[in-house]
């Protein structure tokens, strides 16, 4: 017995059959129609869609065969994929390659084999459709064609079930990353209208929880002074049948000694499971009391010293963290930690203000304090979580914090002394152009003393993507004067916002194509086809051009799906569809589904010369894909009808009279005997 040998590009062709995801898959009725169809074909009672894998060939159709693989090394198959062609073997005890192999002389008892080649379209041999029987035999010219042609449908269900499966994978993951954009905006912009930290943490606590599926959210805060031993959790969110933890002290000297350290460089815990991860006991001890399985720990960082704890708990089963996940509790834990640092300078603020207030008794010492006021104001948005930038009366920057150099991409240094018109060529609005200086929402607060709100402004630098910042300006003004003398300029990175928003988008303008598409053969369907000629017909009666339309109709396709079954049918479809659309050269040119078997064409600015010329391509890459219909009574293979009409429209006519002409004519093809057209 010889052993298969291996193709030259074994490792690709390996790689491009595990794209399929087809391995080790329950059966379908697409393939088992095929593997009876063929079996039926050549008569033969075993057929097989045969994938040759590392060291097996496994079947992912099979008829006349119990077993859903066989090693490698003494199939078949195995050859076929080696050469990469048809291997035919009449009988095999006269074979000096398959005589004494096991499957010939034991059962299945194979004496007769044919093995069609499953090629992708980048010439990668799969596996192939064979037929086997127990009697030597020979299959003719024609029965070797159709067993072409039904392995070239087993390719395009392979195909097809990619593409659904990419595309599947592709829009469930855009969702979700969407949602998570969504939710991360939605607690940012609660941040910048609120300082009540209790309701931006039960808020992010419930969505968090919702959007990643978790059991328990909790938001746990260190007692100062405690050396990270003694806390709280101050909120969370926990579905039915597992305890709150909600105020419940917990006291962990081993924690401090032993992880805080950890924590305070930023690191995150991932634990699948807690039975399996090494923890210390009293470590583990604590999750076990909060019923957890697994969790993921995010530390809440302030001024290098760590606040507390994002928990995220599973406590019904063992999790594998993704990554996305991970990265996405980061995100939401910095805007926790925005929140936090937000909400306590303006509760300092707030209380030296109200201190400052009550000592005044003058204006001098009012003057004085709103120097100091001023003072402290610099040294409070030096801290803030947006970019702040203070401008006096003449437009100068005078001051800045560190987020408005990071945001701007400018030192303090490079800024102080800078106007906003310094600005111009670098700054864009959202509609692209060139955001003007003396719309800069400072320059207009100084100009008019308005606030200005959320103004959206394009910050562009070479060889970076635009960043879109939301600007606000708040005038500054001396007591009974009604001039500024100073802005404050306060704005906020919103690049993934508006990420967010151009995902949406694109998720509706994909919506819209869907319902252009008919979703079997994946042309255009009957409500583009109602909405393209509409437009074609008005455009042609305007500019007095002909206009063509191709009414198409396979063949006694009826009787197709009779004999070959629903499952080919739709395969046939897709195949006829596909090929007959490439056949359209010009962009303005349409391919649309009808109904059922029967399709259409538009050719604006074409006359009946032209219109013929496109059927005659339609009609000659038809008869090349020799897809075999034994029922039909004009031809072995799958064949088309067309009817032609082509008119200058006028104002006296409507595209029903078109429809009509094209209609009738493909009527008088079949009349005709078929495999025709009629104009």
């Amino acid at each position: 017995m010889q052993k298969p040998k291996l193709p030259k590009n074994e490792s690709d062709r390996l790689e491009a059959l595990n794209r399929y995801h087809i391995l080790d898959t329950l059966p379908e009725q697409e393939y088992d129609d095929l593997t009876r169809l063929a079996a039926e074909i050549c008569g033969t009672p075993i057929a097989l869609i045969s994938l040759v894998d590392r060291d097996r060939q496994w079947f992912k159709s099979k008829v006349g065969l119990d077993v859903s693989e066989t090693p490698r090394d003494i199939s078949f198959c195995g050859h076929a994929v080696a050469d990469s062609a048809f291997l035919n073997v009449p009988d095999t005890t006269q074979d000096i390659r398959f005589t004494d192999n096991p499957l010939v002389a034991k059962d299945p008892s194979i004496r007769f084999y044919a093995g069609m080649p499953l090629k992708t379209s980048d010439n990668f041999t799969l596996g192939t459709l064979c037929v086997i029987d127990h009697q030597p035999r020979n299959l003719t010219e024609k029965q070797i064609r159709q067993l072409e042609s039904l392995s070239r449908l087993a390719i395009s269900q392979f195909e097809l079930r990619r593409s659904n499966a990419t595309r599947k994978a592709a829009e469930d993951a855009l969702d979700e990353q969407y949602k998570r954009e969504v939710l991360l905006a939605e607690i940012t912009q609660r941040i910048r209208q609120s300082l009540n930290l209790d309701a931006i943490f039960q808020i992010a606590a419930q969505e968090l929880r919702q959007s990643m599926n978790a059991d328990r959210i909790g938001i746990f805060k260190f007692d100062p002074d405690s050396n990270c031993c003694n806390g709280e959790f101050v909120s969370e969110s926990v579905i039915a049948g597992f305890d709150s933890v909600i105020a419940l002290k917990i006291y962990d000297h081993c924690f401090g000694d032993q992880y805080a350290a950890y924590y305070k460089e930023g690191r995150i815990q991932v634990i699948n499971n807690i039975n399996e991860s090494g923890l210390t006991d009293c470590h583990q001890d604590i999750l076990q009391r909060f019923q957890v399985i697994s969790n993921l720990v995010v530390p809440i960082i302030q001024t290098e010293n760590l606040w507390g704890l994002l928990c995220i708990h599973q406590c019904s089963a063992p999790r594998h963290w993704q990554d996305s996940e991970i990265n996405f509790a980061r995100r939401i834990a910095t805007q926790l930690e925005i929140a936090i640092k937000q909400a306590s300078l303006f509760e300092l603020l707030e209380q030296e203000l109200l201190e400052r207030e009550k000592e005044a008794d003058s204006r001098k010492i009012l003057l004085t304090e709103l120097q100091e006021s001023e003072s402290r104001y610099r040294s409070v948005i030096t801290s803030m979580s947006e970019g702040i930038v203070l401008q006096q009366a003449d437009g100068q920057i005078t001051a800045c914090n560190e987020n408005a150099e990071k945001i701007l991409g400018l030192s303090a240094d490079q800024m102080r002394g800078l106007k906003s018109v310094d600005f111009e060529r670098s700054t864009i609005r959202e509609d692209g152009s060139i955001f003007l200086s003396e719309d800069h929402p400072a320059m207009v607060t100084l100009r008019t003393g308005q606030p200005q709100t959320n103004v959206i402004m394009g910050i562009c630098k070479e060889d970076c993507p635009t960043r879109w910042i939301s600007i606000n300006s708040q005038p500054l003004r001396h007591p009974d004067q009604t001039s500024p003398y100073a802005v404050v300029a306060s704005f906020a990175d919103i690049t993934e916002k508006k990420l967010a928003q151009e995902m949406l988008k694109m998720e509706a303008e994909l919506a819209h194509v869907r319902s252009l598409t008919d979703g079997l053969t994946q042309v255009a369907n009957r409500r583009c086809f109602d909405d393209r000629l509409q437009t074609e017909w008005q455009r042609s009666v305007r500019e007095k051009q002909s206009l063509s339309l191709i009414f198409l109709d396979i063949d006694y396709f009826k009787l197709y799906n009779d004999c070959y079954g629903h499952q080919a049918g739709d395969a046939c479809l897709i195949q006829v569809a596909q090929t007959a659309a490439s056949q359209l050269k010009r962009p303005t040119d349409l391919f649309a589904r009808y109904g059922g078997e029967e399709f259409v064409v538009i050719l604006p600015n074409t006359n009946m010369e032209g219109a013929i010329a496109v059927v005659e391509l339609i009609q000659h890459a038809i008869h090349d894909l020799k897809i075999p219909h034994e029922a039909s009574k004009v031809s072995s293979n799958v064949t088309i009808s067309l009817g032609i009409a082509s008119i200058i429209p006028t104002q006296e006519q409507s595209l029903e009279d078109l429809i009509a002409i094209a209609d009738k004519n493909l009527y008088q093809a079949k009349q005709q005997g078929r495999d025709r057209f009629y104009c």
